[in-house]
């Protein structure tokens, strides 16, 4: 997250850094610290748990040369997590709360174009959400991740998903990272949900 807040200027680099381990707000800024990204992290990420997902945070908190701007950048963040719904209405909320707050929005482009091509490939929109807060249970993603979900009389059953994962290559042993992604169907999910869309249709012939 530090990494990502480096990269869209929200968190710079200057002469005068000041380690927040050097000030007199240490314990005020690490409680408040957790407290945001403790919000954001709902269940645990691969194999790390989410107090050790927090521990790793403020290691790069503490190393930042404006751990200020690194605060505001994750109050951006836990800010665009809340956005869910209509794909083009998410997108262009978050563009909107990208440039209230400084942030260039054009980072929601690649989201955006995602959204288009759906769009111009005929796909229904009005069954995408999209969800910026969501996140898939494996940690290697890097960049849009999907679910795919099947209506069930007992809901929406998730039945596949993936996503964008541009440095798994390079983590399991390649030379360099490559660009990928991929998906996966969970063919239990999908024949429980068969079978219990078979079961109600059965049951209202019988009643018919």
């Amino acid at each position: 997250m530090l990494d990502q807040a480096q990269a869209s200027g929200l968190v710079t680099s200057g002469d005068k850094a000041v380690p927040v381990s050097d000030t007199n707000g240490t314990v005020q800024l690490d409680e408040t610290t957790r407290a945001l990204l403790r919000e954001s992290i709902g269940v645990p990420i691969g194999r790390r748990s989410p107090e050790k997902i927090l521990d790793r945070l403020m290691r790069k908190t503490r190393d930042a040369t404006d751990p200020e701007s690194f605060l505001n950048a994750v109050e951006i963040s836990r800010n665009l997590a809340q956005l869910k719904g209509e794909a083009g209405a998410v997108v262009e909320s978050a563009r909107t709360a990208l440039a209230d707050a400084g942030v260039n929005p054009t980072i929601t482009q690649n989201l955006h174009s995602v959204m288009e091509r759906l769009n111009g490939d005929g796909f229904p929109m009005d069954a995408v959400t999209v969800d910026l807060s969501f996140a898939r249970g494996i940690a290697y993603y890097t960049g849009l991740v999907f679910e795919v979900q099947m209506n069930t009389n007992a809901g929406k059953a998730p039945i596949g998903g993936g996503g964008r994962y541009d440095g798994l290559v390079k983590s399991l042993g390649g030379v360099q990272d490559m660009p990928a992604l991929g998906f996966a169907f969970n063919i239990e999910q999908i024949i429980d949900a068969l079978n219990d869309e078979s079961e109600s249709s059965n049951l209202t012939a019988e009643k018919g």
